[in-house]
């Protein structure tokens, strides 16, 4: 239903003069590196070439990871002013699947940030709302909020060693940056417009993903607008059958429930998981709810009360709040015990934060 009402709210949207866009910030690297750098000064300096680009030249890095201790950093110092800003957008290309965080600091230290996860040696279009960004695990804030107007730093940060993946054991690695844009306009991943409910979390409409698995693989219909994880039935080594979404800022009062919408090839008791960022002064906490899914060939959109999320069990006592969560999972109860007796692909299609 909700992207039912979407989809009308666009198409009248469409009808609409479209208003000016006011690019603040572009570099399209086609005359150069565009002042953007590689933190590290003794590591290789980025160059930018146009035999690898989406569009006349492009910002070419190469680098090792040797560890999650040395992430690689592409920055950009001292922007020009972004007042006014809404979106990011821009073309991504690595060598190897990798975990890119794109990360904002503002001129008082703090920092934000989100992450998209790539495809090998694929050019993805990411575009990213300002409320996509969270306050970094290890910063304080005392603003209390993301103002464009005060960000003096833009940085891509190549984190795959930080959170494993299947080629994490790929040292040397490759990246490519095209048509970098910071404008006033909303993009398709903005939660809400004015900053109302609902909150559409997530729709799979957009290129880029800020979505992985644990185990098994992970499908993006683009066309669909669905992600499908391929879950198998066996328990591997290593990993957990969990699907694991990153969330921007979430409102701390308004909605009450959470509407997901998903079908499974096979039946199911999956765990739907809330999870609060650990900071310096606060814990991880999750809060899980249980459903039974039964196997459809057609999405069925589960209405999940938030008062009806339960704490785990080793937690400290604490009441849902919706602000620090930063986490969405979903684990497959069945594989996690070993009672799965066939593979399962789940196809998740919609993600929205509602008043009712």
């Amino acid at each position: 239903m909700m992207r039912r009402v979407l989809t009308i709210l666009l198409a009248v949207a469409a009808l609409r003069p479209a208003a000016a866009v006011n690019v603040l910030y572009r570099e399209s690297f086609d005359n150069g590196t565009g002042g953007w750098t590689n933190a590290n000064p003794n590591g290789p300096a980025p160059t930018f070439s146009n035999l690898i680009a989406h569009q006349g030249s492009a910002l070419e890095c190469w680098y090792d990871l040797p560890d999650a201790a040395h992430p690689f950093i592409l920055a950009k110092p001292e922007p020009p002013s972004l007042a006014g800003a809404r979106s990011l957008r821009f073309w991504l290309r690595t060598s190897q699947p990798a975990i890119i965080v794109v990360h904002l600091s503002k001129a008082n230290g703090a920092g934000y940030e989100t992450a998209v996860f790539t495809a090998a040696a694929t050019w993805q279009h990411v575009e990213l709302s300002l409320d996509r960004f969270r306050l970094s695990q290890d910063s304080d804030d005392p603003d209390g909020h993301l103002d464009p107007a005060q960000i003096v730093h833009i940085a891509l940060i190549d984190a795959s060693r930080v959170i494993p993946l299947p080629t994490n054991d790929v040292v040397h690695r490759g990246l490519w940056l095209d048509e970098f844009q910071v404008d006033d306009q909303d993009c398709l991943t903005a939660y809400s417009t004015k900053g109302q409910l609902p909150f559409i979390l997530e729709n799979f409409q957009e290129d880029a993903l800020s979505w992985t698995v644990g185990w098994g693989r992970l499908e993006h219909d683009l066309k669909a607008g669905e992600i499908v994880w391929h879950c198998p039935k066996d328990k591997p080594a290593t990993g957990f059958p969990g699907l694991l979404g990153l969330l921007g800022q979430l409102p701390s009062k308004g909605p009450r429930s959470l509407i997901v919408t998903l079908q499974c090839s096979q039946t199911r008791k999956l765990a739907f998981l809330l999870q609060q960022q650990k900071r310096h002064n606060q814990p991880e906490l999750n809060y899980h709810l249980i459903k039974d899914v039964t196997a459809s060939e057609r999405p069925t959109s589960f209405v999940l009360s938030l008062s009806d999320f339960a704490q785990n069990d080793n937690d400290p006592v604490q009441p849902l709040d919706l602000s620090k969560v930063s986490l969405f999972i979903v684990l497959d109860i069945d594989a996690a015990q070993g009672k799965a007796d066939a593979d399962n692909d789940l196809r998740l299609s919609e993600l929205v934060l509602t008043s009712k």
